[in-house]
């Protein structure tokens, strides 16, 4: 059988050492670099050396090894000690445990572990080139770098504070330079922010600071100082002290600037209350804790007093206890009754009133003493008559009376003959007046439906309560002041709009749904298209069918709804500015610009799928 195993010397016998020799052993037709296998349990056969660049796999049956030119279906190698590369200088070494090294050079240049990428040797390879740049980085964490070269945008969530900053010395500029200082009164260190304050400056030429006030002590003489108007006291109570009293130096009472003084000899003690002097000049009121003699005694009743002892008042044939007639400022009279009124008669003695009774009261004639008087007397001493109810009309001072019954909250009204009232009920009075609410009045409870007319009058305000103002046509005027929630329907009728409209003059034809930008160098909107810059950014969405160089209305911000126009979007998509009209109509699109030059924009989210949230936003991105 063709490439058999056997023996070269074939005979009935074999001896030892033809059995076990090195040479004895071939294969029908064997060459150099053949390769032995088992092709059975029971035989061994040769396969020829393969040519070059070919690599021996498994045949498809699996059951004997082939070359093949290209090596498929692996889908693993592992080696201990594995080497990739075009040689040893140029490769992917797999050598060490959870490590590859990649050599350039014969060299390690970068090593990935499980948990860095990082350079061989410190400050040895650059990420990119001065030509050859990265497209965008992304990561989820801390960036450490010496120096950055080039703009850098965006906010530092954390940024490390420098613990020493380099100040340049400038005392020759002559300007006023802003002084910095930390946000919020963090002046006990820790990550602060900066800021500055156009009232306090520096001036390095100068050496001055500009402020308009100080809190704290101050040291040194100030070239020109402006006296305060108002100086805040500290209330003070609690010590136990004697403190100095300021005052003003050389008596400069009337204002102006002012040297302040004190003197040992004034003090005022705050938990006490009380000033202490050698001497006061001018009127004292209040009571003294200690007083010596008056300077000057003052005869009392006939009686001297300087202050150093008690008084003996004595009086002319009396004492103080007696009787104090009315010329002395006395009433005269040894006893008052309770409750009466006092009454005078000449010079002579007050007397006391009986205590009046119920509906009593006091009339006087002119001449005599007043008297108690009730009833039908009172009535005659006042004028009005004997009796209570009156026939008379008020122009003769008479009272009128009630001839009916009066409701609560009624109003009343004079009779026709002028002498009696009646109550009458808001209807009644308006029936009386023959007149509706009139203007002004301060509520107007309920009216009908206002079918026509304006309101036109100058109203401050218009308060409905928890009710709605509904119409189908135009609120125009001046702000509108939304004190809680502006509404806008997120669900309009097809073919309609819910939000922030304006009125623009279209550029060309325009459908309901199509998106525009505002062309400058016509002032008119025109179709707006993310494959060129010229076109872009779009700002607004027509509301309705528009003719060329005709007014309409454009949706600025809101829901619209077309279920002819719009495309089925699907639900919560972003929905982008079009790279070009869908069946001749310029409407938004759900899939984003792809081409190169292309200018990517969000203009909305769907909502249904044919109804959109159209919310333009102000990013726009070219795609590269």
């Amino acid at each position: 059988m063709a490439n058999e195993f056997k023996h070269v010397a074939v005979g009935t016998e074999l001896t030892q050492a033809e059995y076990e020799g090195t040479a004895s052993h071939v294969l029908d037709s064997q060459a150099a670099g053949d390769i032995i296998y088992a092709s059975s349990t029971s035989q061994l056969s040769r396969l020829g050396i393969g040519t070059a660049g070919k690599v021996l796999h498994v045949n498809s049956g699996a059951s004997a090894p082939e070359w093949t030119a290209a090596l498929t279906g692996v889908t693993s190698i592992h080696a201990t000690d594995l080497i990739i590369g075009e040689d040893s200088q140029t490769a992917i070494d797999f050598g060490t445990v959870n490590e590859i090294d990649f050599k350039v050079d014969n060299a390690n240049r970068l090593t990935l572990t499980t948990g860095a990428l990082y350079p061989e040797t410190n400050n040895q390879i650059d990420l990119g080139t001065a030509s050859l740049e990265f497209k965008d980085a992304y990561f989820d964490g801390t960036v450490t770098a010496d120096a950055f070269a080039g703009p850098l945008t965006g906010t530092a969530s954390t940024a490390t504070v420098a613990t020493t900053v380099t100040i340049t010395d400038n005392e020759s500029t002559n300007e006023d330079n802003a002084i910095i200082f930390t946000a919020g009164g963090d002046v006990d260190g820790g990550n602060i922010g900066l800021e500055s304050d156009g009232t306090l400056t520096y001036n390095p030429s100068t050496g001055k600071i500009t402020a308009t006030g100080f809190i704290g002590a101050l040291t040194g003489n100030a070239d020109t100082a402006t006296v305060a108007t108002t100086v805040t006291i500290t209330d003070n109570e609690s010590t136990n002290e004697d403190n100095a009293i300021i005052f003003t130096a050389g008596g400069d009472v009337d204002g102006g600037n002012i040297g302040l003084e004190s003197d040992g000899t004034l003090t005022y003690n705050p938990s006490t209350g009380k000033i202490t002097a050698t001497g006061f000049i001018g009127a004292l009121t209040g009571n003294a804790d200690t007083a010596t003699a008056l300077a000057t005694a003052r005869a009392i009743n006939g009686v001297n007093f300087d202050g150093s002892g008690a008084i003996t008042v004595t009086a002319a044939g009396s004492t103080l206890s007696d009787t104090v007639t009315v010329a002395k400022g006395g009433t005269g009279a040894t006893s008052l009754t309770d409750g009466g009124i006092l009454l005078g008669s000449g010079t002579g003695a007050i007397t006391a009133t009986a205590v009046l009774g119920d509906g009593e009261v006091l009339v006087g004639d002119g001449t005599t003493d007043p008297v108690a008087e009730s009833g039908s007397t009172l009535r005659t001493s006042i004028g009005l008559g004997t009796v209570a109810t009156r026939d008379t009309g008020i122009a003769n001072n008479n009272i009128p009376i009630f001839t009916s019954g009066a409701a609560a909250n009624d109003f009343v009204r004079l009779s026709s003959s002028g002498n009696t009232i009646e109550g009458r009920s808001a209807s009644e009075l308006l029936s009386d007046i023959s007149a509706a609410p009139a203007a002004g009045d301060g509520n107007i409870l309920t009216v009908g439906a206002l079918d026509s007319g304006s309101i036109t009058s100058g109203f401050t305000s218009i308060d409905v309560g928890s009710g709605a103002i509904t119409t189908t046509g135009t609120v125009s005027g001046g702000i509108v002041d939304v004190a809680q929630e502006a509404h806008i329907d997120s669900s309009p009728a097809d073919e309609t709009v819910s939000g922030i409209t304006a009125t623009f003059t279209a550029g060309e034809a325009l459908e309901r749904g199509e998106v525009v930008y505002f062309k400058a160098s016509d002032s008119k909107m025109h179709k707006a298209v993310a494959t060129a810059t010229g076109t872009m950014p779009a700002v607004a969405m027509a509301a309705a069918d528009i003719s060329a160089d005709a007014t309409g209305k454009f949706l600025l911000y809101g829901f619209i709804a077309d279920n002819g126009t719009f495309p089925s979007y699907t639900v919560g998509a972003k929905i982008y500015a079009p790279e070009a009209e869908t069946s001749s109509q310029n409407v938004p699109e759900e899939a984003a610009p792809d081409s190169d030059g292309d200018f990517v924009q969000v203009v909305g989210y769907a909502v249904t799928a044919n109804s959109l949230f159209f919310n333009p936003s102000n990013d726009v991105i070219e795609h590269d």
